[in-house]
């Protein structure tokens, strides 16, 4: 990564350090404040359920009472009496009401909070605070709830007279007889001063809505807003709602005794209030550890790598053919093997030039001989040959390898004149190249071979694969700095035989590789007659224009070349 930029060795260790020690600082800090935030969240949340519980045991007290009482309205006998009754008058159903008002008015007048008691008789009597020449409307949605309950109370939300009232009902009975309905109305801003004890902070608002989700008490804007938000399946203990711009915490409660929900709302920012004291502490702490780490690691990295410094000045002198220069051993660690490495390299280098001084003079001499000659193919080969043994005599392996390479290839080439030669042949011929090519990059470059022996006396047109090897060494591995392979696959399939050549070298652009097969103008170099696209036409001529060489390739990451040839075509040899 680093090898992008020009950064000296001290600063690349010191990169690293930072980034070794920023990164799990980073992460920590930031895993630590979203486990704190979590836990923050978690706490406000219990006790806000906690506070719920509370509002829903004192409100289930609460209803119970006004359920005993109207369940005493119920089962009083002038109550009762009256709704049994069969009225022919409505003088009859005043003076009776009037009764009712006096014997209701003990219950009224000792709460607070009940605004009024409705009786209504399925007897055509009814009081709503009085008489009323009104009977029970039985097809209204409450008086129908209520029916369905059979003498269980039931609670529900009204508007009546622009207020809201919270409502009581239930059925009234005798002897299993329906006689009525008994309705207490509270105006539910006498119950919002009960829950407002429950409310979970000066910033929060806790509300009350029934079972079809509609708000009891407190029906403003943000309460119908957060009510068509809420997803009520939320399995989770609390979810969030964005309200004007904020993150709200929002807790749901079911009540026990009755079909509504409570519905806790608190914004988040309240709830992380001391989270930002504490980033910044940690984010302080850390800079200070970090400043400290790096300037003892800079003096310690300093310290050990002055003898590296040495070596790179010494480096300088030897770019500057200065041979001479030597490294002082202080100490028996690494720094003085490489101390030690970097004398018996230079005298090793020193001792090669002058050796390579030598051989380049003879090579001129032997040069100079040949042109003087006018040497013909066979005479060159006996050159070579010649040059073998000096090398040898030399005791120079490697150039006296690559010229035995070199006259194999001389050998093979003069000795065949067909147009056709067999695949082992032009293996041959891959093989010393791949010799002469391991020996030049210093085994940085590698040929494998893996092709069976059941294709190998097929004929094919002299010079298939050998361009395409060579092709991928001078443009695919060549270029590369790492080590680099060619792997050359054979076999047969049906009626064809084909040839893959892959390599791992530095790829072909995308835009490159569109123009690669194109047609090209005639050019009298003769490397641009045995390239790729040279290759390609010349199995054209031979197949059609529907055959050729397909190629593959990724950048920075190796290319893939595929040949295919006919069987028939290549048994028949010269012939065809």
């Amino acid at each position: 990564m680093f090898n992008k930029f020009s950064f000296s060795f001290r600063s690349k260790i010191l990169l690293i350090v930072l980034l070794t020690g920023i990164i799990p600082i980073s992460i920590s800090g930031y895993l630590s404040n979203l486990k704190y935030n979590q836990l923050l969240e978690d706490q406000a949340h219990d006790i806000t359920e906690q506070a719920l519980k509370q509002g829903d045991g004192y409100i289930s007290m609460y209803l119970s009472e006004l359920e005993w009482l109207g369940t005493t309205i119920a089962t009083n006998q002038l109550v009762l009496d009256t709704l049994n009754k069969s009225y022919s008058s409505i003088y009859d159903k005043v003076l009776d009401a009037g009764n009712i008002k006096q014997a209701l008015s003990q219950y009224i007048y000792s709460r607070w909070d009940i605004e009024r008691i409705d009786l209504f008789g399925f007897n055509g009597f009814s009081f709503t605070g009085g008489y009323s020449m009104y009977p029970i409307d039985e097809s209204e949605p409450w008086v129908q709830e209520v029916m369905k309950r059979d003498g269980q109370p039931y609670w529900f939300f009204s508007e009546n007279q622009d207020q809201d009232f919270i409502e009581y009902s239930r059925v009234i009975s005798q002897n299993g007889q329906p006689l009525g309905i008994i309705r207490i109305m509270l105006p539910s801003y006498r119950l919002d001063t009960i829950i407002k004890k429950y409310q979970p902070n000066n910033t929060g608002f806790l509300f009350l809505i029934d079972k079809n989700h509609h708000s009891l008490i407190d029906s403003n804007e943000a309460v119908s807003e957060i009510i068509d938000r809420l997803d009520y399946s939320h399995n989770t203990k609390y979810q969030y709602v964005s309200l004007h711009g904020m993150e709200m915490l929002v807790t749901i409660h079911q009540l026990e005794s009755v079909d509504w929900i409570f519905v806790s709302v608190i914004p988040r920012e309240d709830i992380l209030k001391g989270t930002g004291q504490i980033r910044e502490y940690f984010l302080n702490t850390a800079i200070v550890i970090l400043l400290i780490t790096l300037t003892l690691v800079f003096w310690i990295i300093r310290y050990f790598t002055k003898p590296i410094k040495e070596v790179i000045g010494l480096m300088h002198d030897v770019e500057n053919s200065n041979f001479t220069s030597r490294m002082t051993i202080r100490t028996n660690d690494d720094i003085g093997m490489l101390a030690k490495s970097y004398n018996r390299m230079v005298q090793r280098v020193r001792e090669l030039i002058e050796k390579v001084y030598e051989q380049q003079r003879l090579k001129n001499e032997a040069q100079w001989s040949a042109l003087q000659a006018q040497i013909n193919p066979h005479f060159l080969y006996n050159t070579l040959d010649s040059i073998n043994w000096m090398a040898r005599m030399n005791n120079i392996p490697d150039i006296s390898k690559m010229i035995t390479a070199l006259s194999m290839l001389f050998k093979l080439s003069l000795s065949k004149t067909d147009k056709y030669i067999l695949i082992e042949e032009e293996l041959m011929y891959i093989k010393y190249y791949a010799q002469i090519q391991e020996i030049r990059f210093s085994d940085r470059i590698h040929i494998y071979v893996d092709v069976p022996d059941s294709i190998l006396k097929y004929k094919i047109p002299r010079f298939i694969l050998q361009p395409l090897v060579e092709n991928a060494v001078i443009h695919g591995l060549e270029p590369k700095e790492d080590p680099g392979e060619i792997h050359i696959k054979g076999g047969e399939y049906e009626d064809k035989v084909f040839f893959i050549i892959q390599d791992n070298g530095v790829g072909i652009p995308e835009e490159r590789l569109k123009e690669l097969l194109l047609p090209k103008p005639n050019d009298s170099d003769h490397s641009q007659h045995l390239g790729l696209n040279n290759v390609d036409e010349r199995i054209k001529l031979l197949y059609g224009q529907e055959w050729g060489l397909k190629i593959d390739s990724i950048e920075n990451m190796g290319t893939i070349v595929e040949v295919w040839l006919l069987k028939d075509f290549l048994k028949g040899g010269t012939s065809q």
